[in-house]
């Protein structure tokens, strides 16, 4: 059954993957737009091709040498991001975040992080 579907993928799943990528797009845009207005101090790097966006934290007072900011998220904003030093040292202020969601769950991760950034000024 798995090698019939992935046949049918490669001849007939292009017009999903295109609106599956587009909708990924807008996603990063979206999230990204949101978070610079509520919490410029968060720089976030828009990915040209994958679901996952880089928020660097050192901006936002506190952040700097407290570390682990992800994990600071989960408590005090109930937000789940990837945590920058589990790809390497020095990232201690930097989460990773994925987008691979629905738009309204894009929102809201935006506006918990953005309102948590902004608690912490």
């Amino acid at each position: 059954a798995g090698v019939l579907a992935n046949f049918a993928a490669y001849r007939e799943g292009g017009p999903w993957l295109d609106a599956a990528v587009e909708y990924l797009r807008e996603n990063r845009l979206l999230f990204a737009s949101t978070l610079r207005e509520l919490a410029p101090e968060i720089t976030v790097t828009v990915p040209e091709a994958t679901y996952l966006s880089w928020l660097n934290f050192s901006a936002v007072p506190g952040v700097v040498g407290g570390g682990e900011v992800a994990l600071r998220l989960v408590d005090e904003a109930r937000v789940g991001l990837n945590e920058g030093t589990t790809f390497g040292e020095g990232l201690s202020a930097f989460a990773r975040a994925n987008l691979a969601t629905s738009r309204s769950l894009v929102v809201e991760l935006a506006t918990r992080i953005g309102t948590w950034a902004a608690a912490q000024r």
